[in-house]
């Protein structure tokens, strides 16, 4: 998969960060990824729509970001 077309909207990045963020990732990541293949669509919807409320709360009370105030 090419990913260049991605990369590219990173003009600044520098290899020297990726250790850092290598280590943050892994500190934090699940040991096992949701399956949300068995969920109905409605089940599915409600758990995206929450994923997304909690997305946005972590986001107010973290980011500064005024429009989320």
């Amino acid at each position: 998969m090419e990913t260049d077309v991605y990369w590219v909207t990173f003009p600044d990045r520098r290899a020297t960060v990726l250790p850092a963020i290598l280590k943050l990732v892994n500190e934090y990541a699940s040991q096992e990824m949701p399956r949300t293949d068995n969920l109905s669509q409605d089940e599915l919807l409600a758990r995206e729509e929450d994923n997304n409320r909690r997305s946005l709360v972590w986001a107010r009370n973290n980011l500064a970001v005024s429009w989320l105030a």
